[in-house]
C-alpha cells in the first residue's frame, strides 16, 4: 500500500484508512491476548496454582465439543451439595447446643432463648442455601448453553478467516494486493484463533464447574 502511495496510485485518505485498519487489528489482538491471560489466571486458580507466565496452557483437549446437559435433577444436585451438608451440620451443632443448655440445671431463660434462636438461624441458613443453589444451577447451565454457542460461532469465524487468507495469499502471490493488505488478513486469522481459544477456555471452566456439582 505504501508503495502504491509513493507511486501516486493511492490517495492519502486510502493509505490512512489502510494503516488505521491495520492498527485497529493490532489493538484488538492485544486485547485478546490480555483476555486470554485472564482466562489462564482463572484456570490456574481452579486447579490451585498461581499463573506467573512460567507455564503454558494449551487448548483443552475437549475432543468434539458437545453441549453439556443437566443429567441430575436440580433437587438431587442441591441435596448432594457440600454447601447443604455444611449448613445441615451447623444445624446439628445448634441442636446439640440447645440440648446441652436445656439439660443444665442452672440454665437461664435467656440462654435457652439464644440456643433456640441459633437453631432457627441454622434452619433459615439451610433454606437460603437451597434457594441460592437453585439459582446457581440454573444460571450455570444457562451459561453453558450460551458459551457452547460462543465456541461454535468462534470456530466458524476462524474457518472463514482461514479460507479468506488462503484466497488473499493467492492474490498477494500474483501481485494483485499489497503486503500490508496480506499481513492485515493474517492478523485477522490470529485474532480469530485467540477468540476461539478464549471461548474454549471459558467453556472448559464451566465444564469443571458442572463436574463438581
Amino acid at each position: 500500500t505504501q508503495v502504491k502511495f509513493d507511486l501516486g496510485m493511492l490517495s492519502q485518505k486510502a493509505l490512512d484508512t489502510a494503516n488505521r485498519e491495520f492498527n485497529d487489528l493490532s489493538k484488538d489482538i492485544a486485547l485478546l491476548e490480555k483476555s486470554l491471560k485472564n482466562s489462564k489466571d482463572v484456570f490456574a486458580l481452579t486447579i490451585g496454582v498461581t499463573y506467573d507466565g512460567d507455564y503454558e496452557i494449551v487448548n483443552p483437549e475437549l475432543g468434539e465439543v458437545k453441549l453439556l446437559t443437566q443429567e441430575k435433577s436440580t433437587q438431587e444436585l442441591i441435596d448432594k451439595s457440600l454447601n447443604i451438608a455444611n449448613a445441615e451440620y451447623q444445624l446439628l451443632i445448634a441442636e446439640d447446643n440447645f440440648d446441652y443448655v436445656d439439660e443444665k440445671d442452672d440454665a437461664t431463660r435467656d440462654e435457652k432463648q439464644i440456643a433456640q434462636l441459633k437453631i432457627d438461624q441454622a434452619k433459615l441458613a439451610i433454606e437460603k442455601t437451597k434457594t441460592n443453589l437453585d439459582k446457581t444451577i440454573q444460571t450455570t447451565f444457562f451459561q453453558v448453553e450460551a458459551q457452547y454457542k460462543a465456541v461454535q460461532d468462534a470456530a466458524q469465524a476462524l474457518q472463514v478467516a482461514k479460507d479468506e487468507v488462503a484466497d488473499i495469499e493467492v492474490y498477494y502471490e500474483l501481485g494483485m494486493i499489497s503486503k500490508l493488505q496480506y499481513e492485515a488478513s493474517s492478523l485477522m486469522v490470529k485474532q480469530a484463533e485467540m477468540t476461539y481459544a478464549n471461548a474454549l477456555y471459558d467453556y472448559y471452566l464451566l465444564q469443571l464447574k458442572v463436574e463438581v456439582m
